[in-house]
């Protein structure tokens, strides 16, 4: 129930319940030795967060069983709310569709034809969205003019953007689940016809199918074969028109942009073109129709046809349920970086519709939520492409770190400027082109029942239907004409969630969990907090634009630094954080299934399956939490981490992975290759100084005190203990014999040949002369990095060489780690 809706009370309640207890247990442990904390004084906070990244005092806490006790109680807490936050969906959405048109058409005979649509919609069989004027005005000026229902004499109107401005339509979808057998199945995506005419005594309807007193204009998305299809009155024939193939995955929002551009000179051709843009793309061909007239009074269907189509048998399948998301109507024809920016704000943005709500300008958060939607809309290609075939490459370069190569936000200032203005994908929508503009949370529980649901002649005088209002919120506007409200018919029909991340934006961002990280006294609880906070900002330009504009990335930093508590899990959400479609703990059961070691998992290979869908979508993620050195410190700690981190990065860019390109350029923006580097050196020295306590004897598990503090000149022993430190955290790897490397084989460093395969493997996608530079720089220093005996000889060198233990190797020369790495 959390993870759909709460209120922002019901939010903050939550917060107090669940979080409360871990800050105040993080309050506790501060007080000094017989120290008590006030009872009236203990109330959650959320603090100041430049008070909650100051250096804590220092205290020794004893893992005690009651502190386990009490940390598994944090973990269950920090789990719960984690999981709220996954689980929430953000997008309010009516359901539509549920029949068959086999129901209306053939097993409703005795009913009415205007009226079946609305039987099964009693009965809970079928759920549809119905305008019932697209000119309010003009239907206000109807109904007060005629008693009588309208006959064809009273349609002399046309509606004006079908012979002069064209009209677009567009709207958000979600198809619910898959169609596996094949079946014929239909989604009603729009359908305009003319208003109810007179009915005859069969109640078949005065006007059938291909006469000319009923016009109408239908858009549906026919599943199995998997493309759009349009037909209207004007088609003699009754066929539809066919736009290319267009995959649609069901479980993921579509959306889909129709445009009607009337024919410009009517005596010479009666031809209007059909523009069909899907996801901000456009489909490969557009499709030309007859022109057809409908009066301004004309209605409006979504989730089924209009009942003579419906009933006409050209049309046949069942109506499966699908999501209704936001929709527009307009009087003007949109064009591709119209289509691009709706995309790209996605179907939660509420900014399209509501004057009061305000516009989402940073680019980079933008960015990072439509390259995860580019990702899962089954476009085949790369996100590279994606973004070509809609005239925006620039794209690919945005993050708010890159705001340093520049200034401003004009639309001359480039990517670096973090405004969707440098890119054109700023939503502007004229108010007064709008006709209308439905959202499933601007409902009334009130329904109303329209002259369309009335029939004088019938002897119940009236029916009522069990329905919703959808508030048309373009009707704030004074200017144009806009339609009437919208009746949603059907059981259950409106879902308008508020879920945890909009909970986090209207408190103040996702900065004010900071304190949590903060109070965190174990991997597994601070993995727990980095989870919490991630689920938070997925696919949420508001709360990633405070990570990245904000400082939260920074923060995050800064706090990992100070806890020094990291480990795989750690690293798996902060990874988690920048890569799309990585799950933290998949390799570990991946491992598991494959009966791999612990070793092997931190850095053997990734699995295809893994790896060929991640995409690198948050570069301040990545810069701020993962290619930081002073948050992986390599001195404290062992190869494990790092070597895992490489891993992960030869999984960004394997050759089968879908978007290796677009990763590995947008990795090498970020100064990938002298990171490499870096780290290649930096664990060089590492493994120099582990080979050198090796040498001098030091084992892995002596302690610290055995090594001498002076030198036998009198000096401080600095490197001794430095390079007995390196050989207890595992920086060791046996030296290969120089005979074997110099035949071909690989010197069996993993961490260093990990380097070698991702500078490989960026370089190939992306090469400038600083990336050269840079590698013939780290090339010459390996000379001057000294360490380990390149002459091994006796039985205890035989002894480590675990590859080929064999006497004839004795006194044969082995590689110091310097060598290796160069």
């Amino acid at each position: 129930i959390a993870a759909f809706s709460m209120t922002y009370n019901d939010f903050v309640s939550l917060l107090r319940c669940v979080a409360g207890p871990i800050l105040l247990a993080d309050q506790e442990d501060g007080l000094a030795v017989g120290e008590t904390k006030n009872e009236s004084n203990k109330r959650i906070r959320l603090g100041v967060i430049s008070s909650s990244v100051q250096n804590k005092k220092a205290c020794t806490i004893t893992k005690s069983e009651s502190w386990q006790s009490r940390e598994t109680g944090f973990c269950n807490r920090l789990e719960t709310l984690s999981v709220i936050a996954e689980r929430g969906d953000r997008v309010a959405r009516c359901e539509v569709g549920g029949d068959s048109l086999n129901s209306i058409a053939m097993y409703m005979q005795k009913v009415p034809l205007e009226d079946r649509i609305y039987k099964l919609a009693e009965q809970g069989r079928l759920k549809f969205l119905e305008v019932e004027s697209v000119d309010a005005s003009a239907k206000a000026v109807a109904g007060s003019s005629h008693s009588a229902p309208q006959s064809k004499n009273d349609s002399v109107a046309v509606w004006s953007p079908l012979v002069s401005t064209g009209f677009t339509y567009c709207v958000w979808m979600r198809q619910h689940h898959p169609v596996k057998d094949g079946s014929q199945c239909s989604l009603f995506v729009f359908d305009i016809s003319s208003p109810p005419v007179e009915k005859s005594s069969e109640g078949s309807g005065s006007f059938p199918y291909g006469s000319s007193g009923h016009e109408f204009f239908s858009f549906w998305y026919d599943i199995p074969n998997q493309r759009f299809c349009v037909l209207s009155s004007s088609n003699s024939r009754g066929e539809p028109t066919c736009f290319p193939v267009s995959p649609l995955p069901a479980g993921v929002w579509h959306h889909i942009q129709l445009t009607y551009e009337a024919p410009r000179r009517s005596i010479l051709g009666k031809k209007a073109v059909i523009t069909l843009y899907i996801d901000g793309r456009p489909v490969e061909s557009d499709a030309k129709v007859e022109a057809f007239n409908l009066p301004p009074t004309a209605r409006i269907h979504v989730g089924v046809p209009n009942p003579v189509l419906a009933s006409s048998g050209i049309v046949r399948g069942s109506l499966p349920l699908w999501d209704l998301g936001p929709a527009l109507l307009m009087s003007t024809v949109l064009g591709l970086r119209d289509a691009t920016a709706m995309y790209t704000a996605g179907p939660e943005f509420p900014g399209i519709f509501w004057g009061d709500r305000p516009q989402r300008l940073s680019l980079a958060a933008a960015a990072t939520a439509a390259f995860v939607m580019l990702a899962e809309n089954g476009e085949k290609g790369s996100v590279a492409g994606a973004l070509r075939r809609r005239k925006v490459p620039s794209m690919e370069a945005v993050g708010h770190v890159m705001r340093e190569r520049g200034f401003g936000g004009g639309p001359v200032a480039g990517p670096e400027s973090d405004s969707l203005s440098a890119v054109g994908l700023l939503c502007k929508v004229a108010p007064e082109n709008i006709i209308f503009g439905f959202r499933a949370s601007s409902s009334s529980s009130s329904y109303v029942q329209s002259s369309s649901m009335r029939d004088s002649s019938s002897s119940n005088g009236s029916r009522n239907h069990f329905a919703r209002r959808l508030i048309n919120v373009s009707r704030i506007n004074s200017g144009g004409s806009v339609s009437t409200d919208a009746v949603v018919y059907g059981h259950s029909s409106i879902i308008s969630p508020n879920c945890f991340a909009d909970n986090v934006q209207w408190i103040g961002g996702p900065n004010v969990l900071m304190p949590i990280i903060n109070a965190a006294q174990s991997s597994s609880s601070l993995a727990l907090s980095l989870r919490m906070i991630r689920e938070s900002v997925r696919r949420h330009p508001p709360n990633l634009e405070m990570l990245q504009a904000g400082g939260g990335y920074r923060m995050l930093a800064l706090l990992l630094r100070q806890k020094r508590i990291m480990d795989v899990n750690v690293l798996d959400q902060c990874f988690a954080f920048a890569v799309h479609g990585f799950v933290p703990g998949f390799q570990e059961k991946d491992s598991k299934g494959k009966n791999n070691s612990k070793s092997e998992s931190s850095g053997g290979p990734l699995s295809k399956v893994a790896t060929h869908r991640w995409v690198f979508a948050d570069l301040d993620a990545m810069k701020y939490l993962l290619l930081n050195h002073q948050v992986w410190d390599l001195n404290g700690a062992g190869p494990e981490l790092p070597l895992r981190l490489l891993t992960y990065f030869n999984g960004l860019v394997v050759a089968h992975s879908t978007h290796a390109a677009f990763n590995s350029r947008r990795l090498h923006l970020l100064g990938i290759i002298r990171w490499t580097l870096h780290l290649m050196l930096e664990a060089t020295e590492l493994f120099a100084a582990g080979a050198s306590a090796d040498a001098l004897g030091f084992k892995p598990e002596d302690p610290l005190d055995k090594v001498p503090r002076t030198t036998p000149e009198g000096t401080p022993n600095r490197l001794g203990i430095a390079a007995a430190v390196a050989l207890k955290n595992g920086w060791f790897a046996k030296p290969p014999l120089v005979s074997r490397t110099a035949a071909g084989l690989d010197p069996g460093n993993d961490m260093l040949l990990s380097c070698k395969t991702l500078l490989r493997r960026v370089l190939t996608f992306m090469l400038t002369p600083g990336d050269l530079e840079a590698i013939a720089g780290a090339a010459i220093y390996t000379v001057s990095i000294t360490g380990g005996s390149p002459q091994d000889t006796g039985p205890d060198a035989l002894q480590k060489d675990n590859q080929a233990p064999q006497p004839d190797v004795a006194g044969q020369e082995k590689l110091a780690p310097g060598a290796v790495a160069r």
